[in-house]
């Protein structure tokens, strides 16, 4: 495994705990912000199979997480695939995604 720096080691600690957070269901609003999901798309992955287990995550904020749109449509798709039944609300704010014309 390569090393990696303390930067890269808080943002995959804060990642972690929040996966843990959705698996417990300890806490209706989880946090992914800044955890470079762009730079790891497996976390995307294991983000969703987490919410797929998850029954009390209402709002989840994913802003300012470096997610592409690649990102988007696997969440979309595990949305729609029966994660996250009791979210109301979804923050993807801050990130770099393509806009649709009208």
């Amino acid at each position: 495994m390569p090393s990696m720096d303390r930067a890269e080691i808080e943002v995959k600690v804060t990642f972690d705990l929040a996966v843990k957070s959705l698996l417990n269901n300890s806490n209706p609003t989880v946090s992914f912000c800044g955890t470079e999901l762009g730079k790891h798309p497996e976390r995307v992955q294991e983000l969703v199979a987490a919410l797929k287990e998850s029954s009390a995550c209402i709002t989840l904020d994913i802003s300012n997480s470096g997610l592409t749109d690649q990102g988007v449509q696997f969440l979309a798709a595990g949305l729609a695939g029966g994660a996250g039944q009791k979210l109301k609300t979804l923050n993807l704010s801050g990130n770099s995604l393509a806009t649709l014309s009208p």
